[in-house]
C-alpha cells in the first residue's frame, strides 16, 4: 500500500478449520479465539471455512462468525483456492490436518495471501509466511528445510480462550 493510501474497508481473515466428536474440538475452540480476537480487538472481518462437523458450525454462528462448507467432496486445495478468490481475504490461517500440499499454500502466497499454521507437523507448514507453535521438542525436531516464512514458538503464541 502507498504512504496515505486511505484503508476503506476491515482486513478480513479466512480460517480453515475443523471440528468434530470424532475428531475434537480443539482447533475449532483455539480458531474461535482467535476469530474473537480479530474481530474484537483489530476490527477483522473472518469467515470459517470448515469442512466438517454440525457441533462446530453451531459454536462458529453462535459466536457471530460466518462459515462456509466446501460443495460436495470438493478437494480442500481446489475449494480454499475458490473461496480466498471469491473473498479476497488478506490472510488465511490453517488449524487442520488433511494433507494440503505445500505447492498450494505458495500459490496463494504468490497471490498475496498472508498464510499462517498452528502447531502443524505437516509438510504444508514449510510454504507459510508465519508458523505458530508451542515450546514442545517435537517442533525442533521437524525438518524445516526450504521453510523461508518466520517460526514462532513459545507460550506466548499459544491460542487460549479468554
Amino acid at each position: 500500500m502507498n504512504p496515505g493510501t486511505a484503508i476503506t474497508s476491515s482486513p478480513s481473515v479466512c480460517i480453515r478449520c475443523d471440528g468434530a466428536p470424532d475428531i475434537g474440538l480443539g482447533h475449532i475452540v483455539r480458531c474461535l479465539a482467535l476469530a474473537d480476537e480479530l474481530r474484537d480487538g483489530a476490527g477483522c472481518g473472518v469467515h470459517f471455512l470448515t469442512r466438517r462437523g454440525d457441533v462446530a458450525w453451531r459454536m462458529i454462528e453462535s459466536a457471530g462468525h460466518t462459515f462456509s462448507k466446501p460443495a460436495g467432496d470438493e478437494p480442500d486445495r481446489a475449494w480454499i483456492s475458490r473461496e480466498l478468490s471469491e473473498r479476497r481475504p488478506g490472510a488465511l490461517v490453517m488449524d487442520f490436518r488433511d494433507g494440503l500440499s505445500p505447492e498450494a499454500v505458495w500459490e496463494w502466497r504468490r497471490q498475496g495471501v498472508v498464510t499462517a499454521t498452528i502447531d502443524d507437523p505437516e509438510d504444508k507448514r514449510l510454504a507459510c509466511d508465519l508458523v505458530f507453535s508451542p515450546p514442545v521438542p517435537q517442533v525442533r525436531r521437524l525438518s524445516w528445510d526450504g521453510f523461508t516464512g518466520e517460526l514462532k514458538v513459545g507460550w506466548e503464541w499459544v491460542l487460549l480462550r479468554r
